[in-house]
Protein backbone atom coordinates (compact mmCIF):
# COMPACT_ATOMS: atom_id res chain seq x y z
CA UNK A 1 0.00 0.00 0.00
CA UNK A 2 2.44 2.28 0.81
CA UNK A 3 4.62 1.95 -2.47
CA UNK A 4 1.69 2.00 -4.33
CA UNK A 5 1.05 5.64 -2.66
CA UNK A 6 4.42 6.62 -3.32
CA UNK A 7 4.20 5.46 -7.38
CA UNK A 8 1.27 7.93 -7.16
CA UNK A 9 3.16 10.27 -6.33
CA UNK A 10 5.74 10.74 -8.58
CA UNK A 11 2.69 10.45 -11.39
CA UNK A 12 1.55 13.61 -10.35
CA UNK A 13 4.42 15.85 -11.42
CA UNK A 14 5.80 15.77 -14.57
CA UNK A 15 8.52 13.58 -15.88
CA UNK A 16 10.93 16.54 -17.48
CA UNK A 17 14.09 16.40 -14.93
CA UNK A 18 15.08 20.15 -13.76
CA UNK A 19 16.78 20.98 -10.64
CA UNK A 20 13.05 22.56 -9.61
CA UNK A 21 11.11 19.45 -10.16
CA UNK A 22 13.71 17.14 -9.10
CA UNK A 23 12.88 19.07 -5.28
CA UNK A 24 9.50 19.03 -5.87
CA UNK A 25 9.42 15.15 -6.87
CA UNK A 26 11.29 14.39 -3.62
CA UNK A 27 9.30 16.67 -1.89
CA UNK A 28 5.79 14.99 -3.18
CA UNK A 29 7.62 11.26 -2.01
CA UNK A 30 8.73 12.51 1.62
CA UNK A 31 5.28 14.29 2.07
CA UNK A 32 3.04 10.83 0.81
CA UNK A 33 5.80 8.81 3.28
CA UNK A 34 4.55 11.37 5.75
CA UNK A 35 1.08 11.06 5.14
CA UNK A 36 0.88 7.17 5.42
CA UNK A 37 2.85 6.70 8.52
CA UNK A 38 0.42 6.80 10.83
CA UNK A 39 -0.71 3.16 9.46
CA UNK A 40 2.59 1.75 10.42
CA UNK A 41 3.10 3.35 13.76
CA UNK A 42 1.48 3.05 17.33
CA UNK A 43 1.63 5.47 20.02
CA UNK A 44 1.84 3.73 23.16
CA UNK A 45 1.22 6.16 25.81
CA UNK A 46 -1.59 7.89 23.87
CA UNK A 47 -4.88 7.26 24.65
CA UNK A 48 -5.99 5.85 21.24
CA UNK A 49 -2.73 4.40 20.40
CA UNK A 50 -3.76 3.40 16.45
CA UNK A 51 -5.81 7.14 15.46
CA UNK A 52 -7.77 6.71 12.46
CA UNK A 53 -6.34 10.47 11.47
CA UNK A 54 -2.91 11.05 12.82
CA UNK A 55 -2.19 14.74 13.10
CA UNK A 56 0.88 15.57 11.02
CA UNK A 57 2.66 18.38 11.80
CA UNK A 58 5.00 19.53 9.45
CA UNK A 59 7.46 22.06 11.16
CA UNK A 60 8.84 25.06 8.77
CA UNK A 61 7.94 23.34 5.46
CA UNK A 62 10.58 24.43 2.82
CA UNK A 63 8.54 26.64 -0.46
CA UNK A 64 8.84 23.04 -2.32
CA UNK A 65 7.36 20.89 0.79
CA UNK A 66 4.87 23.16 0.77
CA UNK A 67 3.76 22.53 -2.70
CA UNK A 68 3.77 19.04 -2.45
CA UNK A 69 1.35 19.43 0.62
CA UNK A 70 -1.11 20.96 -1.69
CA UNK A 71 -0.65 18.45 -4.09
CA UNK A 72 -1.05 15.57 -1.65
CA UNK A 73 -4.58 17.39 -0.42
CA UNK A 74 -5.80 16.95 -3.93
CA UNK A 75 -5.12 13.20 -3.22
CA UNK A 76 -7.43 10.75 -1.48
CA UNK A 77 -4.50 10.02 0.94
CA UNK A 78 -4.65 13.21 2.68
CA UNK A 79 -7.96 12.08 4.34
CA UNK A 80 -6.07 9.16 5.80
CA UNK A 81 -4.00 11.83 7.98
CA UNK A 82 -4.71 15.95 9.62
CA UNK A 83 -1.93 18.06 8.47
CA UNK A 84 -0.81 21.02 10.13
CA UNK A 85 2.39 23.12 9.37
CA UNK A 86 1.09 26.42 11.95
CA UNK A 87 4.28 26.81 13.36
CA UNK A 88 2.72 28.86 15.90
CA UNK A 89 0.47 26.22 17.06
CA UNK A 90 2.83 23.24 16.64
CA UNK A 91 5.14 25.19 19.12
CA UNK A 92 2.72 26.13 21.63
CA UNK A 93 0.88 22.02 21.50
CA UNK A 94 3.96 19.84 20.30
CA UNK A 95 2.38 17.00 22.42
CA UNK A 96 -0.85 17.06 19.99
CA UNK A 97 1.25 15.80 16.95
CA UNK A 98 1.43 12.17 16.31
CA UNK A 99 4.21 12.72 14.15
CA UNK A 100 6.53 16.38 13.33
CA UNK A 101 8.28 16.57 10.33
CA UNK A 102 11.02 19.08 10.62
CA UNK A 103 13.06 18.42 7.61
CA UNK A 104 16.33 20.55 8.90
CA UNK A 105 15.32 22.72 11.11
CA UNK A 106 14.55 20.36 14.55
CA UNK A 107 16.78 22.41 16.28
CA UNK A 108 14.58 25.75 16.02
CA UNK A 109 11.60 24.04 17.48
CA UNK A 110 11.01 24.70 21.36
CA UNK A 111 10.72 20.91 23.01
CA UNK A 112 10.19 17.81 21.60
CA UNK A 113 7.42 16.20 23.03
CA UNK A 114 7.48 12.22 24.27
CA UNK A 115 5.59 9.61 22.36
CA UNK A 116 5.77 11.64 19.07
CA UNK A 117 7.27 10.07 15.50
CA UNK A 118 10.07 12.70 14.97
CA UNK A 119 11.03 12.83 11.08
CA UNK A 120 13.94 14.45 10.22
CA UNK A 121 16.37 15.04 6.86
CA UNK A 122 19.49 15.33 8.85
CA UNK A 123 21.23 12.33 9.43
CA UNK A 124 22.85 13.58 12.98
CA UNK A 125 19.63 14.52 14.71
CA UNK A 126 19.58 12.24 17.79
CA UNK A 127 15.85 13.46 18.19
CA UNK A 128 14.76 11.61 15.00
CA UNK A 129 13.04 8.14 15.04
CA UNK A 130 12.96 8.39 11.03
CA UNK A 131 15.58 10.33 9.23
CA UNK A 132 15.00 10.61 5.16
CA UNK A 133 18.31 10.34 2.85
CA UNK A 134 19.30 9.90 -0.55
CA UNK A 135 21.64 7.74 -1.74
CA UNK A 136 22.68 6.89 -5.33
CA UNK A 137 20.18 9.46 -6.62
CA UNK A 138 17.29 7.11 -4.97
CA UNK A 139 15.12 8.52 -1.90
CA UNK A 140 14.91 6.14 1.49
CA UNK A 141 14.83 6.22 4.97
CA UNK A 142 16.64 5.20 8.29
CA UNK A 143 14.99 3.90 11.42
CA UNK A 144 16.51 4.61 14.52
CA UNK A 145 14.76 2.05 16.66
CA UNK A 146 15.98 2.74 20.11
CA UNK A 147 14.44 6.40 19.82
CA UNK A 148 11.19 5.09 19.03
CA UNK A 149 11.63 2.26 21.66
CA UNK A 150 12.72 5.86 24.16
CA UNK A 151 9.14 7.41 22.41
CA UNK A 152 7.49 4.52 23.27
CA UNK A 153 6.05 3.64 19.58
CA UNK A 154 5.60 0.48 18.35
CA UNK A 155 6.62 0.15 14.64
CA UNK A 156 5.04 -2.29 11.84
CA UNK A 157 7.44 -5.27 10.68
CA UNK A 158 6.50 -3.44 7.15
CA UNK A 159 8.00 -0.11 7.90
CA UNK A 160 10.93 -1.50 9.66
CA UNK A 161 11.32 -3.75 6.15
CA UNK A 162 11.27 -0.70 3.87
CA UNK A 163 14.03 1.18 5.87
CA UNK A 164 17.44 1.43 3.93
CA UNK A 165 18.63 0.76 7.51
CA UNK A 166 17.46 0.00 11.35
CA UNK A 167 20.02 1.20 13.79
Amino acid sequence: MLRRSLLSALLLLPTTATNATEASREALVKATYLAQLGRYVEWLDRAEPRPAQPRLCIWQPSADFHTALIALAASPTARQVEIVSDGEQINRQPEACHIIYAGHQLSTLLRVPRNTLIVSDDVSDHHATLIFVTRQQRLSFVINLSRAREQRLRLSSKLLALASEVR
